[in-house]
């Protein structure tokens, strides 16, 4: 029994230390590098924004919080601060195309096709940024997304090779609950993250 419980202290140290590491590197990467769209900070430029993916609804349409997403994005390409959107996600998720209904509204909201760049094989944060360093060829970006997963991907994009700033959407604080089991959840996966660039790093 003792052996036990030492073996269960023993990890439980272990995953603690992983997640304030972890948390630390997001942070350290993400310093000085993410801001609230158009507050006093929020001047950066680039030449594409990137808009991150999320779950649909039932139906096939956006969530409020990822259209709050494409309307930030949508923004900064009418205040001219970006020249595309490039829209991430993963169009052959469970729940439906994400990309396609991201394509979608953008088009409804009166932006050119001609501005929006479609990558539907996007699974997760990570991919986003690899393969739009890799695949795209982008390596500067406004990345957009909430504030809470924002740190996450940025330090993602950086670790990529994308010089990378976060301009973020802070409406889902009107629903606190939802909004603080998103932050705790990213403290989690802060840990993916950091195991992802290792896995980078050790393929390159």
């Amino acid at each position: 029994m003792r052996m036990m419980m030492r073996f269960a202290g023993v990890c439980i140290a272990l995953g603690a230390c992983a997640v304030i590491g972890s948390n630390a590197w997001v942070y350290s990467m993400s310093h000085h590098r993410v801001v609230p769209v158009f507050s006093r900070e929020d001047t950066h430029q680039a030449s594409v924004a990137i808009i991150l993916g999320a779950q649909l609804r039932h139906d096939g349409t956006l969530t409020d919080w990822l259209r709050y997403r494409m309307d930030t994005g949508i923004d900064l390409y009418r205040a001219g601060r970006v020249d595309a959107l490039v829209l991430t996600g993963n169009d052959e998720a469970p729940w439906g195309a994400e990309v396609q209904a991201m394509h979608a509204y953008a088009l409804s909201q009166g932006v050119d096709e001609s501005v929006l760049i479609d990558d539907n094989q996007a699974i997760d944060t990570h991919t986003s940024c690899v393969r739009a360093h890799d695949v795209l060829g982008i390596d500067e970006a406004l990345v957009v997304t909430q504030d809470y997963h924002a740190p996450r991907a940025v330090a993602l994009c950086r670790s990529a090779g994308i010089d990378a700033y976060g301009v973020t959407d802070t409406r889902p604080h009107t629903t606190p609950s939802r909004w603080v089991n998103a932050w705790l959840r990213e403290r989690v996966a802060a840990v993916k993250a950091v195991a992802d660039c290792v896995v980078d790093w050790a393929q390159n």
